[in-house]
């Protein structure tokens, strides 16, 4: 059987080397969902089931986050404030006109 030379274990280890690297750097890479753009498409979807990921996002510091999921919940009550009045006066709407 043939000894592996000193040249092919450096070889390997660089290859290995590269290899674990570059799956290092893939971690770094931000996640699709912590991207501002992502967030925001998210927040005009669900509404306020963006808060996790605002509160899990690592980039932000915690005053942002604080900033962020107030005005998120501020936001979200005037929405269902003025959702409430529209059926309320759509309501009084077919009274008057099915009486």
């Amino acid at each position: 059987m043939r000894a592996c030379s000193s040249r092919h274990v450096v070889s390997l280890a660089k290859t290995f080397n590269r290899s674990y690297y570059k799956g290092m750097e893939d971690e770094k890479k931000e996640k699709w969902y912590f991207r501002d753009s992502s967030m925001i498409v998210i927040f005009l979807v669900a509404g306020p089931l963006v808060l996790p990921l605002v509160w899990l996002n690592p980039r932000l510091n915690t005053k942002t986050k604080a900033i962020v999921i107030i005005g998120t919940l501020v936001l979200s009550y005037a929405l269902f404030i003025m959702m409430q009045a529209s059926i309320k006066s759509i309501g009084e709407y077919y009274k008057q006109i099915f009486s």
